[in-house]
């Protein structure tokens, strides 16, 4: 909903009165700007989930991660990277 509205020109006002929330008819990029956002909508609520947590409630949905328990066995795990090297420094 927000890439279709959020420009607000005399064109945009236009399209809106005429096609309202359906952006199929819109052309040019407003279609990919519209899945672009569903595919990043619900990161952005997670993270605000996440904010609107407490530091104790935080601390606990830390310990357990993303399952439950121990990995089974051959699970894979990331191994730490190279420490990242800092802007201007080559």
């Amino acid at each position: 909903m927000f890439t279709l509205y959020a420009a607000d020109t005399p064109d945009v006002r236009e399209k809106n009165e005429q096609y309202g929330d359906d952006s199929d008819h819109r052309g040019a990029d407003i279609k990919v700007r519209g899945k672009n956002w569903d595919k990043m909508e619900p990161h952005l609520d997670d993270a605000m989930a996440w904010n609107a947590l407490s530091d104790d409630e935080r601390v606990k949905a830390a310990r357990p991660g993303t399952g439950t328990g121990e990995p089974e066995p051959g699970t894979p795990s990331p191994s730490p990277g190279p420490t990242p090297t800092p802007p201007g420094v080559h």
